[in-house]
């Protein structure tokens, strides 16, 4: 037997030519297994990535916020607001004590 398409000799069975992978006349067709998926299923999934990346995003944000009213620049923040206050109200000696 040989390859209709290159002319090169061929063991029988095969359904594929070995030289130029040509499909040999007579062989039984590859049978399609992809299976179409449903469209529901694909309209979930960008949702789902959605909603899990606002949540990570806000977690973090929480997260970054109890970090920062709980930690020493809070605190630094209010004292150098006050003394701003007192600085512009001419009151340096308040505005000395708040630091």
């Amino acid at each position: 037997m040989f390859c209709e398409n290159c002319g090169q000799p061929m063991n029988g069975g095969e359904q594929f030519c070995p030289n130029c992978g040509a499909m040999v006349s007579g062989a039984d067709p590859v049978p399609n297994t992809y299976v179409q998926p449903h469209p529901e299923e694909n309209a979930k999934k960008p949702l789902l990535i959605v909603l899990l990346i606002v949540g990570i995003l806000s977690l973090l944000a929480i997260i970054g916020l109890a970090v920062f009213f709980m930690s020493d620049a809070h605190k630094i923040n209010k004292q150098l607001g006050l003394a701003e206050k007192y600085l512009d109200d001419s009151d340096y000696e308040e505005a000395i004590n708040a630091l």
